[in-house]
């Protein structure tokens, strides 16, 4: 695979994560709606489902195919699409935060 091609999946990995993201944000703001008459009990054990298979989605994301390059002896790639994958994140991440204050 060509660099520009793994900086390319990068991005798109970093955008799935960043529309995960997005979505579990709206579902949590918006669940005093679905869980209003709930037994806390409940709403406990949701919130920490949601977190696991939150966590489980975006390390999938984030580390599961450069884990699977790395196995398959494609180490240098392997190193250059997690990082890729990284600095897109962090470059989103930095976009939200800027246009946050800009917008205040």
């Amino acid at each position: 695979m060509t660099k520009t091609k793994i900086i390319i999946y990068g991005l798109v990995h970093a955008f799935a994560v960043s529309v995960y993201t997005f979505a579990v944000v709206l579902l949590m703001s918006n669940s005093e709606r679905f869980l209003n008459n709930a037994y806390p009990e409940i709403q406990g054990i949701l919130m920490l489902m949601l977190f696991v298979i939150s966590a489980s989605i975006t390390g999938s994301l984030v580390v599961g195919r450069p884990v699977v390059m790395y196995l398959n002896g494609d180490k240098k790639n392997a190193f250059l699409f997690f990082v890729s994958i990284v600095l897109w994140m962090m470059f989103i991440f930095l976009g939200f935060f800027v246009f946050t204050f800009l917008s205040l």
